[in-house]
C-alpha cells in the first residue's frame, strides 16, 4: 500500500464519510485561517486544531489530514468565484 505525502498547498478532497464537512466530505486542505492563538489547552482558537496537529501537519499523509479535517467538520475554505 503506497501513502501519499501531501504537500504544504495539496488541496486533494477525499471523502470522509458521516460526520465530515459540508455533505459529508472533509479535505486534505489546511484548516488554517491565520487566526493562530492557542487555549489553554493547547487547542488554536482559530482553527480548532491541537499544538501537536498543527506541529505534525506537513508530515502527515492524506489520509491522516483529512482525518483530522472530519473530526474538526472542516469541509475546505470557500473559493470565490
Amino acid at each position: 500500500m503506497s501513502m501519499h505525502r501531501a504537500g504544504p498547498n495539496d488541496t486533494s478532497v477525499l471523502s470522509a464519510g458521516p460526520g465530515g464537512g459540508a455533505a459529508g466530505r472533509a479535505t486534505a486542505e489546511s484548516p488554517c485561517i491565520k487566526l493562530c492563538q492557542l487555549d489553554l489547552a493547547n487547542r488554536c482558537r482559530g482553527c480548532g486544531r491541537t499544538l501537536e496537529q498543527i506541529r505534525d501537519w506537513s508530515g502527515m499523509t492524506l489520509e491522516q489530514r483529512t482525518a483530522v479535517n472530519a473530526q474538526l467538520g472542516f469541509g475546505g475554505h470557500e473559493r470565490a468565484g
